[in-house]
């Protein structure tokens, strides 16, 4: 099952993936949002089926599964998930907000919630959803959140895939329309991931966000023209390690206001 075991093993390869990559020659982002072969431990082997191996983590292929590197990842998918079920409005807000940088907003205040219908053969998770966001005051978010969401259908709750759900086959298609480069309709959900890795969008929306935690603090106005030009460097390599080096040398990070200065 599902120990504190295998959660601590699958946070310390969502963490491999990433430190891993950077070690290598000439990391970029499409090569963190591609691939299926994830670091491993004999416990996650066992519990995603895939052989006996030793307590170290070691490369191990998830193959025929569809996977894109670190945003399918087993632990992404469980964290993005509710304990009995896959999640697609949290899968989805995370990949508008966290990924591609759309301001997905709060559900208006005073707005009843529908009930979601209950777990039930024959009536999948996107079937579920469907029901809920009929009124025309959800469905004006939800057309920007679900289809994301629905694009990771084929992974459960804990992470693994899947063709089924609740007896029903898997549904991971949609159309995006958020005015970016990742719009567009998509016939299953590897087309979007695809998309995504290659997006301009989404290097200078992983730019951006990068800049702010290497800042520590929210970018402003008078951020605008570093924030630019990183950003756009970015998004003509996509190179990790250029990023960081780019950052790093910015006005943006090698100054800052005085405190009480008033200009």
């Amino acid at each position: 099952g599902l120990t504190s075991e295998v959660i601590e093993a699958a946070e310390t390869s969502l963490l491999m993936s990433v430190t891993k990559l950077y070690q290598t020659g000439a990391p970029t982002l499409q090569d963190l949002l591609t691939g299926q072969t994830y670091y491993m431990n004999d416990q996650l082997r066992a519990f995603y089926n895939l052989g006996t191996g030793g307590p170290e983590f070691v490369p191990v292929e998830m193959p025929n599964e569809g996977r894109r590197g670190l945003l399918t990842h087993p632990a992404l998918m469980t964290l993005l998930a509710r304990p009995d079920h896959g999640d697609p409005i949290a899968r989805g807000i995370f990949l508008q907000r966290s990924v591609m940088c759309f301001a997905v907003p709060p559900p208006p205040t005073g707005i009843e919630i529908p009930v979601l219908p209950p777990l039930t053969p024959g009536l999948s998770t996107r079937a579920r959803l469907v029901q809920h966001t009929q009124d025309a005051l959800c469905s004006s978010c939800h057309q920007h959140i679900d289809p994301p969401g629905f694009a990771l259908e084929a992974y459960d709750q804990v992470g693994r895939f899947r063709t089924m759900d609740h007896g029903v086959a898997v549904d991971t298609s949609g159309t995006l329309a958020s005015g970016s480069d990742t719009d567009g309709p998509f016939a299953n959900g590897g087309e979007l991931l695809d998309r995504i890795s290659r997006s301009t969008n989404v290097k200078e929306c992983f730019a951006r966000t990068f800049m702010s935690f290497a800042l520590a603090r929210e970018l402003g106005n008078a951020d605008s023209c570093a924030v630019a030009s990183v950003a756009g460097d970015f998004a003509q390599t996509g190179d990790l390690k250029s990023l960081v080096n780019t950052i790093v040398t910015s006005d943006a990070f090698r100054f800052r206001k005085s405190e009480g200065a008033t200009q």
